[in-house]
């Protein structure tokens, strides 16, 4: 990239700390990904919002947008 932002798919996350100087995100193969900025993209059911919100109150709004 550009800027030196590297962007990685198919990493699942299984823990975050974003209370840290450097936010990190540990993934399923053990690796620690320290970043200023961390994107979690997994859509329905999300697992990343689960690890970066502590008590969740979203809910369906039965509502979906087809592209």
């Amino acid at each position: 990239m550009k800027c030196g932002a590297k962007i990685r798919c198919n990493a699942k996350a299984v823990s975050a700390d974003l209370n840290e100087d450097r936010p990190f995100v540990i993934l399923d193969c053990g690796e620690k990904i320290e970043a200023d900025v961390i994107v979690g993209a997994d859509g329905m059911g999300s697992i990343s919002r689960s690890l970066m919100i502590e008590h969740d109150d979203a809910h369906s709004t039965e509502m979906t947008m087809y592209k």
